[in-house]
């Protein structure tokens, strides 16, 4: 028998996001989304520094959450930029007592309130 001790996950992690997320950095940013998700439970994705995001952006996070809450884990956005503010009201992303019809409401990433 082993007295191995298997390193515990770290709860909690933060994603600090810059610059321009388009479509010329979605690749780069999907590995970074998937190592972060696969090493922890939380993760928060903090956009405070995002001076231009598209509608692969946005697509890219919602795919995040969805496959975060899959696999039992959360994650969420904070200090949202006035550049992704912009993308999210222009592409309809902005949830007020909808959903996307992805069951996940209580946690819509872009839920108001």
């Amino acid at each position: 028998m082993s007295n191995k001790k298997t390193p515990k996950k770290e709860e909690y992690s933060e994603l600090v996001l810059s610059g321009e997320q388009t479509i010329q950095k979605i690749g780069e940013l999907k590995k970074q989304l998937l190592i972060a998700l696969e090493e922890h439970d939380r993760l928060v994705i903090n956009l405070q520094d995002v001076a231009r995001a598209d509608l692969t952006f946005l697509q890219l996070l919602c795919s995040a959450h969805r496959t975060a809450r899959q696999f039992g884990k959360h994650l969420s956005v904070a200090n949202i930029s006035a550049a992704v503010v912009s993308a999210v009201t222009d592409a309809g992303f902005v949830r007020n007592n909808m959903a996307c019809g992805q069951d996940c409401s209580d946690t819509c990433l872009w839920s108001e309130g």
